[in-house]
């Protein structure tokens, strides 16, 4: 067989070990041709193989796709995708290493500073296949890393889930205006009791004593949270189900460095203020 009267044998000769650079990826030289559509090239820096056309090779456009391109740790793998970044999977995948990675997002979040991401989730690939086995991904839901496992720092198949907004609105740290207790504010020289909720904060009762005050967040914030589990239970997966009706709202803030006044009581406390406590129902149904 020949290719402008050059037989295949003879050109493969010439060609193989042949040097051509990619630019951001590197050097990279052949070392087989089968034919102008035929060529298998491997990477310097990586060793990473790959079958590519010719005239792409002359042109330096053979791209790594194992080298790490995006926030300095994250690359694309083997994907068939024409254009990736259209994926919601790939845009969910940015975030997430945007989020661990970015020292500009770390500077205007600190909370994100000391988050990893595991090595498999690193290569898009990876991702793309575990986040379109997850249920809800076709509708939107967010990425979350902290429900299953309590203080984790780590993005990985095991401690993420994808989760409806409503339910990691929910399970969001409420602010606190006053040093190491959550949920609770000074006011008028008194201790308010806010929970959140779908990115509103719900006032429930003024205390005298800041121990008192923590108790009540305690109280309706755990209760909140496992009626909106059941509010979802049958729609999100059983792992996101489970850990919402095994979620400790103590654990948590402990875990978060803060304090805590005791457990979690099993019926409303006598000191909270009843006329001014929002029920839980009234909150889910907007009502309050």
């Amino acid at each position: 067989m020949e290719y402008c009267g050059v037989s295949v044998k003879d050109r493969s000769d010439k060609l193989v070990g042949t040097v051509y650079n990619s630019g951001k990826f590197g050097d990279y030289e052949i070392i087989y041709y089968g034919s102008v559509e035929d060529v298998l090239i491997r990477f310097h820096n990586t060793g990473y193989v790959t079958k590519s056309g010719m005239q792409r090779v002359r042109n330096g456009g053979v791209i790594d796709k194992t080298l790490p391109n995006v926030y300095g740790v994250g690359y694309s793998g083997e994907c068939d995708m024409v254009d990736i970044r259209k994926n919601r999977s790939y845009v969910v995948w940015n975030s997430m290493l945007k989020r661990c990675y970015s020292d500009t997002r770390h500077f205007v979040s600190p909370k994100y500073a000391g988050k990893t991401v595991s090595s498999f989730f690193l290569e898009y690939s990876n991702f793309h296949e575990w986040y379109t086995d997850q249920k809800g991904h076709d509708l939107g839901w967010d990425l979350d890393k902290d429900l299953i496992v309590s203080g984790n720092i780590e993005y990985s198949p095991e401690n993420c889930v994808l989760v409806p907004k409503e339910i990691n609105n929910v399970i969001v740290k409420d602010l606190s205006g006053v040093s190491d207790y959550y949920g609770v504010h000074l006011a008028h020289g008194k201790f308010r009791v806010c929970v959140q909720y779908m990115r509103k904060n719900y006032h429930l009762s003024f205390h005298d004593n800041m121990d008192e005050a923590s108790e009540t967040y305690i109280f309706y914030k755990q209760k909140l949270i496992h009626e909106v589990a059941e509010k979802w239970k049958g729609v999100v997966s059983d792992r996101c189900y489970n850990a919402l009706i095994n979620y400790s709202v103590i654990e948590r803030i402990r875990g978060f460095g803060m304090k805590t006044y005791l457990d979690i009581p099993t019926d409303i406390p006598d000191f909270v203020d009843k006329s001014r406590a929002a029920p839980l129902r009234g909150i889910l149904s907007g009502s309050y």
